[in-house]
């Protein structure tokens, strides 16, 4: 329930007199093009790769491994900015369904995964003591989350690890509170930088 009157309240706070709204919304779209020109550029050269016929067979698996990483990473955009259309709108919904968070964590792991190698970096999961097998939530909004994090994790970090870490902390037979913190070795930011990171849209543009 607080997730959801936090996101309901969201579209107030983004008014012409909120700090930074400087950012317009061509700022937002060029952001965004930006980082879905990643993802879109793997699978052109990928496809592009895939249709020479001159793979072996580990290596088309390896390239159909990393179209569908790419592929899922393209989607988790577009979902990020239909959701700032719905908050803007005031209809964003935060459903209330069963789903299975180790599951979820692992997908958003296995997507990030390769990315983490290619930099040479570990990748550390650490799942409590305590998980129930079936929680009630968003799964969708969940793994975007983690998929942020988690891809935020790898761009900021050259050397080193990322851990993630899932705990619950069950305070009665029906509500199970979870926590999910990602930590990495990578450069960190300032106090002025964390009091930002609400901001519309300015970590978006200083994280070029």
């Amino acid at each position: 329930m607080y997730l959801a009157t936090q996101i309901k309240q969201l579209p107030a706070t983004l008014s012409d007199d909120a700090p930074y709204s400087r950012f317009s919304d061509a700022d937002y779209l060029a952001v965004m093009c930006h980082e879905i020109g990643t993802p879109l550029s793997a699978i052109i050269g990928l496809s592009h790769i895939l249709g020479g016929g001159a793979c072996t067979t580990q290596q088309k698996t390896e390239c159909a491994e990393m179209l569908r990483d790419s592929s899922h990473m393209l989607m988790g955009l577009l979902n990020d900015l239909l959701d700032s259309a719905r908050i803007e709108s005031g209809r964003m919904e935060i459903e209330h369904a069963r789903f299975n968070l180790a599951t979820v964590v692992e997908e958003a792991v296995h997507i990030i995964a390769l990315k983490a190698k290619a930099k040479g970096l570990e990748l550390l999961v650490h799942m409590g003591n305590g998980l129930p097998a079936e929680l009630i939530g968003d799964s969708l909004r969940i793994r975007q989350i983690l998929l942020n994090l988690l891809a935020n994790a790898v761009k900021f970090t050259e050397t080193g690890q990322i851990a993630l870490y899932v705990n619950a902390h069950a305070d009665s037979r029906r509500y199970c509170p979870v926590s999910i913190t990602v930590a990495d070795s990578g450069i960190g930011m300032s106090q002025v930088e964390i009091e930002k990171v609400f901001d519309t849209y300015v970590q978006a543009l200083l994280s070029d």
